[in-house]
């Protein structure tokens, strides 16, 4: 019997299965309209060459097929998106996304409630986590930075070639090492910007230098940041109003310093990230992209955080396939260019050019012959 595990906050989140969204999700047809209205709030436009010259074409099972007047291709709903190319169906993709981002479930009961492979959930996870583009903002105002060291080594069966290349020792009982860590050596560091009353952002890093910690998110010149007093955080005090707090001798507030949000939410972090069971510290980054959109879906309803959901999926791989079909477009220009110089080359040229081709191999001959190294 398989024992589906669902994080500390999805109890009080099962509540997303209210009827509009059952309503979405009852068939292909209602997902497919629920698609088309968050990629095309203004219209179908082209993915291809971006023109809004487009007509309907022909229809197959629920998706409407178009093609572009400008550069007559064909698309439809999926095109150019993560669900373009999947076996899975746009409602199979949409359960998926309610189940791991917004609700928060392993992937191993996804794969039971979908009753398909662990394997595909993981793909599929992997995929929407790779094209998860979320903006950047630039914090103001009182901004709180701290940082977790989240265990996360070289597991999974994939990796167990860069480890016989690295010629690592195994580990008897996992890592067990105390202090601040690294990405090399298995305790990635997971920062934490939190704006109060603002949006709160988490990015990885490879460790926890003042280089690093420069190169995170920008915060606006003028603001005010509280850090506790690791020294790597000193850095700061040419660019902000910088307070800290001293927690080896027992101070954890002194006033309006304090880092007690970051604190709270790794709190909930840690829960987070140890429902998936043995996280490879190369995708610890897709992890902290789940873990902060969770977060920030956590109050809205359930539409409309699966449509934004969507939407931060989207910008980013309509922009790629953009350029891609642009730099197919030269390519093809230039074969037809190449064609044409071809097709339109005089018959003198080609004709002599066949003969220079035949009478070749009789010079190379005559010229052996007189150098003597072939006989006549």
């Amino acid at each position: 019997m398989l024992l589906v595990t669902f994080s500390s906050s999805a109890l009080c989140d099962v509540g997303m299965f209210t009827p509009v969204v059952l309503r979405f999700l009852s068939s292909e047809g209602e997902c497919v309209a629920l698609l088309r209205r968050v990629r095309w709030p203004d219209g179908v436009t082209c993915p291809v060459c971006g023109s809004r010259g487009v007509i309907r074409w022909c229809r197959y099972r629920d998706y409407q097929r178009y093609m572009c007047k400008v550069c007559r291709r064909t698309f439809n709903d999926r095109t150019g998106t993560i669900f373009h190319y999947s076996r899975l169906s746009l409602r199979a993709w949409l359960i998926l996304i309610i189940l791991l981002i917004l609700i928060h479930t392993s992937m191993n009961s996804i794969s039971w409630l979908l009753d398909t492979s662990y394997m595909t959930v993981f793909r599929a996870s992997r995929r929407l986590l790779l094209r998860l583009n979320q903006p950047i903002a630039e914090l103001q105002g009182e901004v709180e930075v701290d940082e977790v060291y989240q265990t996360a080594g070289l597991k999974g069966r994939n990796n167990s070639i860069l480890i016989k290349l690295l010629s690592r020792k195994l580990r008897r009982r996992g890592l067990k090492r105390r202090g601040r860590g690294t990405y090399r050596e298995d305790k990635v560091p997971v920062f934490a910007f939190i704006e109060r009353g603002g949006r709160r952002l988490f990015a990885t890093a490879r460790d926890v230098t003042e280089e690093t910690i420069l190169a995170k998110p920008c915060i606006k010149a003028g603001s005010t940041v509280y850090t506790d007093n690791f020294t790597s955080y000193n850095v700061l005090n040419d660019l902000y109003r910088h307070e800290t707090v001293n927690h080896s001798t027992g101070e954890y507030a002194r006033g309006e310093a304090h880092v007690n949000t970051c604190e709270g939410e790794f709190s909930v972090f840690r829960p987070f990230i140890s429902i998936h069971r043995g996280v490879a510290k190369c995708n610890m980054p897709l992890y902290t992209s789940l873990y902060q959109l969770h977060r920030e879906n956590r109050r809205t309803k359930a539409i409309q955080a699966l449509e934004h959901t969507i939407k931060t999926t989207l910008p980013l791989l309509l922009q790629k396939i953009l350029v891609k079909a642009l730099i197919t477009h030269q390519q093809h220009s230039y074969l037809r260019v190449k064609t044409l110089h071809i097709i339109l080359q005089p018959p003198k040229k080609v004709s002599l050019s066949c003969q220079v081709l035949k009478q070749e191999p009789h010079t190379q001959r005559r010229k052996e012959v007189q150098k003597g190294t072939r006989p006549p």
